[in-house]
């Protein structure tokens, strides 16, 4: 904050370049670049000219005249930061050098390194948007006007680049000037920039950057033919990309969004399935796959929290199927580290959730939607579309066909975690399992859904293998733990059955669950403690149908009931769950227990 700070850090910079010390380069740049972002008044005399000189350094970089001490200073941190400052002084110049960017397009654009060019020009993409950046509004709307008018010719040098030198750091260049774009409607609400035309037609910027969507370029990227760093790059071009396609059904995203996702699709259809892959080092065009999944992960979200993409007959099947594998993948069979929070299943999960919160439709006219999520259409209108309708019915009957083998549990026990052991944390990953379909049930027709997950239920809990197997022993738990998830999402969306007798399929479980006692002294750990969690999970989650009419304390199956629940507590694997089922049973029969025909009885069960 010191008044020589300027002409100290040139000086400093200077040196740097002429003795090739790229720390001391990189800390002058810095240096600059936050002073660059207060600008005091009594600076105003010093800055262009100085800017005038970082522009110079960064054009013989471009053309290859820098000598090579000069080279080998300028890394790219340092060539940031003189790129952020000179950025920042560009919107304070606004008035004085009226002509910055197009002439730093001239000079930086006909060089054979275009690696300056690239760098200013996602500075000037990011920084006059900046809040960060402390200047006058009018100024900076001054700034953000002439911008507006040079758009086209950076556009052009951008896809220029993307054709001469195809890179990660183009499309990240290319991904910045794409979310710019919505970013002069924040600034400038008055003028009326949208992010895309009316009619859910695309943004003429997609056009524009044709080039960087081009086989040559992110098409080869998302093929994993650039390694993971161009991957990433190709996905942050497809986020930017996405607000700004309409309804995908232009000319615009027809070549540029919708072949970069089935790019992705494909990628993701390569990956090797558990079988094939062996553990998580296990390479995919010598990449990790678990860096290769965590990036397709960020194009399924993206891809999901768009119902146009997945409505788009071009990119359905692709989408779904994509979403598909990454569960099977990120889930205990996987291969993979499996958290379901913050982790890859976690994220997969989040991807699915908000794929049924993007199709559902508004309740009311005052309830807030993105219209780009609706192919600019009526709030509502567009979901009672066949197309959406279809769409989001598919959707849900592809997560229910892939849920039994994602969430299946290894069958070798010393994947099977307990406390911070294993690749898998069984509880971890069961916990989500309800919150899904309780979110997919709640998006659409709520009768249609229930009866199709029973349906899945039922099935899955047909002709269950013996317990002296190991694929019994995960066949059962994933029986459970489904049906846990089933009874919790129809007491949570208010299902008709809550009022009376449980759906037939959850009652015949409900029955059959107190005889597993019986069964599980001979099971092998974990198993064991397994099976009595899910069977605890899913008395909790059945508490609706717990009641004094279906479990009498002097009925058969009430006796199993309370038997069953006080044996769980009272196991060698008790835990929380177990505790909370015996409390479930308890509270609810807890009238009869008045009744005097009835304490004995419950007494002698206690």
């Amino acid at each position: 904050r010191g008044r020589g700070v300027l002409p100290l850090c040139s000086g400093l910079l200077d040196e740097a370049l002429r003795t090739g010390n790229a720390f001391a380069a990189f800390f002058a740049a810095q240096t600059l670049a936050s002073r660059a972002k207060i600008c005091a008044a009594e600076e105003a005399t010093e800055w262009p000219q100085l800017a005038k000189g970082l522009l110079e350094v960064l054009r013989s970089r471009a053309v290859g005249s820098s000598p090579a001490p000069a080279r080998a200073a300028l890394t790219g941190p340092a060539l940031r930061q003189i790129c952020i400052a000179l950025a920042r002084v560009f919107v304070r110049l606004c008035d004085l050098w009226p002509d910055a960017v197009r002439s730093s397009l001239t000079e930086l654009g006909s060089g054979t390194d275009l690696e300056p060019l690239l760098e200013l020009l996602e500075a000037l993409a990011e920084e006059p948007f900046s809040r960060r950046l402390l200047v006058d509004s009018g100024l900076r709307s001054r700034f953000l006007l002439a911008l507006r008018e040079q758009s086209s010719a950076i556009l052009v040098a951008v896809g220029e680049a993307a054709r001469r030198q195809p890179a990660a750091r183009t499309l990240r260049c290319a991904a910045a000037w794409l979310r710019a774009q919505s970013c002069y409607e924040d600034w400038l609400p008055m003028i009326g920039f949208g992010s895309a035309a009316d009619g859910g037609s695309a943004h003429p910027a997609l056009g524009a950057l044709a080039a960087a969507f081009g086989p040559g370029a992110a098409l080869r990227a998302a093929r994993l033919e650039m390694g993971v760093e161009a991957l990433e790059a190709a996905c942050q071009l497809l986020e930017a990309a996405m607000p700004l396609a309409g309804d995908l059904s232009s000319a615009e995203a027809l070549s540029t969004v919708v072949p970069l996702l089935a790019a992705f699709g494909d990628l993701c259809a390569r990956l090797p399935s558990r079988q094939d892959a062996g553990d998580a080092s296990q390479l995919v065009a010598g990449c990790d796959v678990g860096e290769v999944v965590g990036v397709i992960l960020s194009v399924l979200h993206t891809a999901f929290t768009t119902p146009s993409a997945v409505a788009c007959p071009q990119l359905r099947h692709g989408l779904l199927n994509m979403g598909a594998k990454l569960l099977v993948l990120t889930g205990p069979n996987g291969g993979l580290e499996v958290d379901a929070e913050g982790g890859l299943l976690g994220r997969c999960f989040d991807a699915w959730e908000a794929l049924a919160i993007a199709f559902r439709p508004a309740e009311s006219d005052s309830e807030s939607f993105n219209p780009l999520l609706l192919g600019h259409g009526a709030v509502g209108s567009s979901y009672q579309s066949p197309l959406f309708i279809e769409a989001s019915a598919a959707a849900f009957s592809q997560l229910l066909r892939v849920l039994p083998e994602a969430l299946a549990l290894p069958l070798d026990p010393r994947e099977l975690g307990g406390g911070s052991e294993g690749r898998v944390q069984a509880a971890a990953v069961r916990g989500r399992v309800a919150q899904m379909l309780t979110v997919w049930i709640a998006a659409g027709e709520e009768m249609s859904r229930s009866r199709e997950a029973l349906a899945m239920l039922s099935g899955l809990a047909r002709d269950l293998k013996p317990l002296d197997t190991a694929a019994g022993r995960s066949q059962l738990e994933l029986v459970l733990t489904m049906a846990a998830a089933v009874a919790e999402a129809l007491a949570s969306v208010g299902d008709p059955s809550v009022e009376g007798e449980p759906p037939e399929t959850l009652g015949r479980l409900l029955a059959g669950v107190t005889s597993l006692p019986l069964a599980l002294g001979a099971v092998p750990a974990p198993w064991a403690g397994l099976l009595e969690t899910a069977a605890a999970e899913f008395i909790s989650a059945a508490d609706p149908w717990i009641n004094p009419a279906q479990f009498s304390p002097s009925s058969d199956g009430g006796r199993a009931l309370l038997t069953f629940t006080f044996g769980l507590v009272g196991s060698q694997h008790a835990s929380g769950a177990s505790v909370e089922a015996l409390s479930t049973v308890v509270a609810n029969l807890a009238p009869l227990y008045y009744v005097a025909s009835e304490l004995p009885l419950a007494l002698r069960i206690v």
